[in-house]
Order: structure tokens, then sequence, then C-alpha cells
């Protein structure tokens, strides 16, 4: 997605930092939407009451609560492999947007959390995901 193609063999600091960053917060998402995924059809219906329909938006709430766990777990895998593009990393953001506004307007638990969390996705989507990729690291072998 990037047209920027960094060499792995040249990876700096910063390229370890966003790879640790990446394979940590990737790893967590995989963890959190997998299960969200694999409960099923009265999860995802919990979720998208909670979520959505906190906010107002009481139509399909399954539907909402299965995108969001796709997002989580996708946006993981994406995390992952490294394809940290705005593109991409949109759905997991405005995931983690929603969960603040629950937090927000139920009272229920912190927004700080799905805030920090957000923040990460959002910084990650700027600035790339560094030389050290799945997809670089494969074209060099």
């Amino acid at each position: 997605m990037n047209i920027h193609k960094p060499d792995p063999s040249s990876a700096t600091r910063l390229d370890w930092g966003l790879f640790l960053l990446r394979v940590i917060f990737g790893l967590s998402f995989i963890l959190y939407g997998s299960g969200k995924l694999l409960d099923g059809p009265e999860r995802w219906t919990a979720l998208g009451q909670m979520g959505p329909g906190s906010l107002g938006i009481h139509v399909l709430p399954a539907f909402w609560g299965f995108l969001a766990a796709a997002s989580e777990f996708g946006g993981g895998l994406c995390l992952l492999l490294g394809i940290c593009d705005w593109r991409v990393l949109i759905f997991p953001i405005l995931t983690l947007a929603v969960a603040i506004g629950f937090h927000l307007v139920s009272g229920k638990g912190s927004p700080w959390h799905a805030l920090e969390t957000m923040s990460v996705f959002v910084t990650l989507s700027l600035t790339g995901s560094g030389a050290l990729t799945f997809f670089h690291l494969e074209t060099q072998t």
C-alpha cells in the first residue's frame, strides 16, 4: 500500500520500534477480535447493542457487532503483517471511536484504554510500517 519500499537490511531503531509496536498491538487485537468472532451471533448482537446502540443506532446490532469484531481481528492482522495504511486501519480506528463514545455516553468503564489504543492505530496509519514488514522481508529472500 505504501509507495515507498524501505530496505529491510538498513533497518533503523525507528524501524525496530515500529516493528515491536505493530507485533504487540497486532497480536493483542488478533486475540481480541478472534474471541469475539468465534463467539458467534449472540456476542455480535450484544456488541452491536452496546457500542452503536449507546449512540442511538439500533438497527442490525449483530451486523455492527460482527463488523467490530472483524475490524479488530483484521486490523490486528494488518498490523502484524505491516500493512499500516489509513485505508485499512480506518476500520479499527472507527471501532475504537465507537467504543470511546460508548464509555462516554453510558458512563460504564473508562474511555482511556480505547483512546490510547486508537492513538496507536492513528499514529501507525500516519507513520507507516517501517522497513520490517512481512512483505518487505519476503521479497529479500
